[in-house]
């Protein structure tokens, strides 16, 4: 009786601890959910590695965001949430490798998930290998027909290649151009051209 109490206790604390780990999440207070998610037991809550992973990605703590997405992947390998978020730590910090490898593991593992191509594109992007950018940008939007934001993200590929009529001429298939921040920037460079 007396270990059936005990482990109820235990439990509930347990359940209390993610709960408020949760709660410390959704209010954007990371370094809170941290502590309450490492008291509370893992063994029961199987989704307690990648929101501390997220958690550290959310304060830009990237090493140890990695560390807890690699303990998600090994839980779970078709979290492709975790693989990209660590492909976005890996290029946060310069790693660009390690972020492609992560990447290419979900194609390996799913051809259609078209937010790989996306983030692969965005790789590619930030490593200034416009041409590829385009390549995965094009893949993403093979498979997710109205993604504008690859629409969006193509028109600045051009205009890196120095290409300003096929940049406008890609940002033409975004409706709703105001919803991005450069939106006013775009019109001006497509108006003169």
């Amino acid at each position: 009786m007396l270990t059936y109490l005990f482990t109820s206790i235990l439990y509930g604390q347990d359940v209390n601890y993610y709960a408020k780990g949760k709660d410390s999440f959704y209010a954007g207070n990371y370094t809170i959910s941290i502590k309450q998610f490492l008291k509370a037991n893992k063994s029961k809550e199987k989704d307690i590695d990648y929101l501390i992973a997220m958690s550290y990605f959310n304060l830009k703590k990237y090493n140890k965001a990695i560390t807890y997405f690699k303990k998600e992947i090994i839980i779970n390998t078709k979290n492709f949430n975790a693989y990209i978020k660590k492909a976005e730590s890996e290029k946060y910090l310069g790693k660009y490798k390690n972020a492609l490898n992560d990447i290419n593991k979900i194609l390996n593992i799913d051809s259609t998930y078209f937010i790989a191509y996306f983030e692969k594109g965005n790789l590619n992007y930030e490593q200034k290998k416009y041409s590829a950018a385009i390549i995965d940008y094009n893949k993403a939007l093979t498979i997710r027909k109205n993604l504008e934001l690859a629409h969006y993200k193509i028109g600045f590929c051009y205009l890196n290649l120095k290409d300003t009529i096929q940049a406008c001429n890609t940002w033409k298939k975004i409706t709703e151009l105001d919803d991005f921040e450069d939106y006013k920037k775009i019109e001006t460079i497509c108006n003169t051209h």
